[in-house]
């Protein structure tokens, strides 16, 4: 089963480049946030990761640029988890 997750996140002065737009990097950034919040409402927090000694990994990232992105815009970062096993 596959469950997309969505975030809205808005830019900020720090996530800016030299040209005033959202840093690429930033984008990775936010794809590692979201990863994390879609885990914790799938019921596996960082917590439980350390506990375990186990982490979901995210195998492919997908970045599909709209339009620049300025300060104060906002972005919806998207999740999907498919394909995961649970621990024994």
């Amino acid at each position: 089963m596959s469950q997309i997750f969505e975030s809205v996140l808005q830019a900020e002065k720090k996530h800016l480049d030299q040209l005033d737009h959202v840093n690429n990097v930033q984008y990775v950034s936010w794809m590692q946030d979201v990863a994390l919040a879609h885990s914790e409402t799938l019921g596996v927090g960082l917590a439980d990761y350390v506990r375990l000694n186990h982490a979901m990994v995210v195998s492919e990232h997908h970045v599909k640029y709209r339009k620049t992105c300025f300060i104060h815009w906002s972005v919806k970062p998207r999740g999907l988890a498919r394909g995961y096993k649970r621990l024994a």
